[in-house]
Parts: C-alpha cells; structure tokens; sequence
C-alpha cells in the first residue's frame, strides 16, 4: 500500500520533517556501524565474549532498522547500502587476537560517541522512543568496553 502525497506514514510523522529526517539519517550510521560491528564479531577469536556481543548486535540491526521505518524513512536493506555509512572497519583477516580485541575496543567506542549524539538529538526532537532505544545500545556497549578492557594485554 504506497503512501498518498498528504498522508502522514504509520508512525503519524510527516517525512518532511527536518529533525525526523536528521534523527533517521543518524539511526542509519548507528545502524551502519552496529552491522559491520556484527559482522567483525562473527570473525573474532574470542568466541565466547564474540559470540555473546554478535547475537546482541544482530538483534539490534532489527530494531534499528525497524525504528528508522517507523520514523517514516526507507532503512538500508543490504551491507552495500550501510558501507558508506559506517565508521567502523571489519576486516579481522591476518589479526592477531590481541590485535582483534583493541580494534573491538577501538569501535565500541566509536559507536558508543555515535550514540550519544543519537540520544541528544532524540531528546531535543522529544521522540522518547529513539531515545530509550539508543539508551539501551549505549548499556550494552559500555558494558562491551569494560568487558573488552578486562581482556589480558589492554
């Protein structure tokens, strides 16, 4: 069913809107980072820690995508379309472990500023949904850089 010009999408948010549309575009990096983050987790040696951290990011690949549609825009379907969105390099191939978890390290932190600018531009847009989202991601990858500091040679 194609949306008629006029009609507010299912969330009741015209598209036009400028901060739902700066709030999706910022979603869309968060989302970006969190898949290629994912797929780096998948690779990893540290497979308990690894494993743990992949099955929570896979989880919020979904919800991230299914928030930014919610706020009436199109997410990404495909590592192609988020490529250029991320900040975060997945390559793990001819890493040493110790290598592997400092670059875990290094992009958690990435995603975590990533998030904080989320959170503010979702309190000042007052869309407390986005925020409680971002929030609960920002809890998860705190806990992952505390967990990824307490790995031996960091």
């Amino acid at each position: 069913m194609s949306e008629q010009k006029g009609e507010l999408p299912p969330n009741g948010r015209p598209k036009g809107n400028g901060d739902a549309a700066k709030l999706a575009s910022m979603l869309t990096g968060v989302l970006a980072d969190s898949y290629a983050l994912m797929v780096k987790n998948f690779f990893a040696s540290l497979h308990r820690l690894t494993e743990e951290h992949y099955e929570n990011l896979f989880d919020a690949v979904d919800t991230l995508a299914r928030r930014i549609r919610n706020l009436g825009y199109p997410a990404p379907t495909s590592f192609v379309e988020l490529a250029d969105q991320t900040a975060i390099d997945e390559t793990t191939s001819d890493q040493t472990a110790e290598q592997i978890t400092a670059s875990l390290l290094r992009d958690h932190e990435v995603l975590m500023r990533r998030l904080r600018s989320v959170v503010d531009m979702a309190i000042a847009c007052k869309d407390a949904v986005t925020a409680k989202i971002v929030k609960e991601r920002m809890a998860f990858h705190e806990k992952a850089i505390a967990m990824l500091r307490a790995v031996p040679s960091h």
